[in-house]
């Protein structure tokens, strides 16, 4: 209970601006390095409405969080077009580069299967 903030995007862009400070102060011109993040909670919707959801044990505290739902890079949802959206949307803003989208392969599969194509 009340860690779900720490998963917010206020929280994610103060996390990296620190990362991105201490890698200028120790030299690096480039900002640092690159950025992985996880996606503790993926539901993707079918044409047919029928939702796959890849979740991990920390979704549990973020979907008891529905503002940070809102605005999370730790949760993608909707159709496979609308997380991808989502990805390049969260890389773009954030900068993140590299993204674990879970365990349940058959969930992210279809994401991951479009991205590679493009």
């Amino acid at each position: 209970p009340g860690l779900a903030p720490e998963f917010s995007a206020l929280s994610y862009e103060a996390k990296i601006a620190g990362i991105r400070a201490a890698a200028i102060n120790a030299g690096r011109a480039d900002g640092g390095p690159e950025l992985q993040a996880t996606v503790y909670l993926t539901m993707v919707r079918n044409s047919h409405g029928e939702v796959s959801c890849s979740r991990s044990s920390f979704s549990d505290l973020i979907a008891n969080e529905p503002d940070v739902l809102a605005d999370t890079p730790a949760v993608l949802s909707g159709t496979v077009d609308d997380c991808i959206e989502q990805l390049i949307g969260w890389r773009e803003r954030l900068g993140i580069s590299y993204w674990h989208l879970g365990p349940d392969i058959e969930a992210v599969g279809p994401i991951v299967a479009k991205l590679a194509g493009s």
